[in-house]
């Protein structure tokens, strides 16, 4: 019976982190799932139609609910202009900003755009990208990695800054990357930290 509990208390580690790899495999595929998905944006002489926001499908493997929605005209001027980010064949249409419903039904258009200057800048887009907004409500805590001072990440910034090439790739809210080249099909998860990197891809996502 010891032997029995010692082997359930080894191995119940190992469970419980392929159990949660498995759940991020999962919210992954349904978050680019969705935005594939997604019915083209057409331009007109005023600028982009988009979609109304609707909600991720599969609320069950996102843990929360939350808004998938592609960036609107507003954003997409923000974008280009004040962030200096570059679209491919300046088709904004599969980028898509993602972030939880509840915290999206409290903000503003212009709190939006600023988070999206403080968050992303300067990154060449392709194909379909997501970008996950940090949305605290305090700028200073959505603008580093969390960590405080003794952390040697703590200066960093959120978000997307300053890369060559980004194309087909999911970036969570409170991730960092940054001075890449080129990132294909890649997935970031909150927290994460990607800094100085030549070419990162996955052959599949």
């Amino acid at each position: 019976h010891n032997s029995a509990m010692s082997i359930q208390q080894h191995t119940d580690p190992f469970y419980d982190s392929a159990k949660a790899r498995a759940n991020q495999i999962h919210r992954t595929i349904a978050v680019f799932s969705a935005a594939r998905a997604w019915p083209k944006i057409s331009s007109t002489e005023n600028g982009y139609l988009v979609e109304e926001l609707q909600r991720v499908p599969n609320e069950n493997l996102l843990g929360s609910q939350v808004i998938l929605r592609p960036v609107n005209a507003t954003e997409i001027n923000v974008l280009s202009h004040q962030c200096k980010c570059r679209a491919q064949n300046n088709d904004w249409s599969r980028i898509f900003l993602f972030f939880s419903q509840e915290l999206a039904l409290n903000e503003k258009q212009d709190e939006i755009s600023k988070i999206l200057v403080e968050q992303v800048s300067d990154t060449f887009f392709a194909g379909i990208v997501v970008l996950g907004l940090e949305m605290d409500k305090s700028s200073a805590a959505r603008s580093q990695i969390p960590g405080g001072p003794t952390s040697r990440f703590a200066l960093l910034p959120v978000g997307v800054h300053r890369n060559g090439f980004v194309t087909n790739c999911v970036f969570e809210a409170g991730c960092c990357v940054m001075n890449n080249s080129t990132i294909h099909q890649t997935y970031f998860g909150k927290n994460s930290v990607m800094l100085n990197c030549g070419t990162v891809s996955h052959s599949s996502l």
